[in-house]
């Protein structure tokens, strides 16, 4: 009996590990391609200047500031946990099955597109999960973009990706719980007042300045909101 294979795909933007300019400019150039240009028509010569001017002042912001990414690094261990938790349940799984976990992102290598195109002629399916719980055409949308142009008319047979994190309530008692936990023993709870809480994310532009709704939206917003 010829056994099933399937594939897992844990994805999200993914950002330059290793500060190097040699770095920021694939990925800055990528962010163009997969992001700016679903919303307006970038002319070849103005992605380079544009994407190499992003670079250097990336380069010069993150060098003063010390940052460093650790956004791989997360996704990487949150695959390597989804991995260890399917393999405590292979048991319930049917004994023809083998199920792989892999990560994958949008700007920086390991690409999305491009690991599925090479599952799309090893794995009899895949289920690609987006770790980006607000949806819009610049979050789990790209993700839709890459399964439509790799599979085509056969994505509905081959694919299913995750979505609706928004609305799970197990997540958001997570992100509440983690909140809180930081703030714990903190003089910000100990403080008298009465507190707020007020969750924010980058808006999107509907309308122009005199009004008139969009001709080309980027996505809808839709927020998750829980208090404690």
């Amino acid at each position: 009996m010829k056994r099933k294979r399937y594939a897992v795909v844990v994805v999200t933007y993914g950002e330059v590990e290793k500060l190097t300019l040699r770095n920021l400019w694939p990925s800055s150039r990528r962010i163009l391609k997969v992001i700016t240009s679903q919303i307006v028509k970038v002319p070849r010569f103005l992605v380079y200047l544009i994407a190499d001017y992003r670079s250097i002042k990336h380069f010069i912001n993150w060098r003063l500031s010390g940052y460093r990414s650790s956004l791989q690094a997360i996704n990487r261990r949150q695959t390597a946990q989804l991995r260890q938790s399917l393999s405590t349940r292979a048991p319930e799984l049917p004994e023809d099955v083998d199920i792989d976990v892999l990560d994958a992102y949008y700007f920086v290598p390991p690409y999305l597109e491009d690991m599925l195109a090479g599952l799309k002629r090893e794995y009899d399916g895949i289920v690609v999960v987006p770790m980006i719980p607000v949806e819009s055409a610049f979050s789990c949308g790209v993700a839709c973009r890459m399964v439509e142009d790799t599979y085509g008319d056969t994505r509905y047979s081959s694919v299913r990706l995750m979505n609706r994190f928004w609305s799970d309530d197990a997540l958001h008692r997570i992100y509440v719980d983690h909140l809180f936990s930081k703030l714990e023993g903190s003089s910000f709870m100990e403080s008298r007042k009465k507190l707020g809480l007020v969750l924010v994310i980058h808006g999107t532009l509907v309308r122009d300045r005199a009004g008139n709704p969009r001709r080309c939206l980027p996505g809808s917003m839709k927020p998750a909101v829980s208090s404690k």
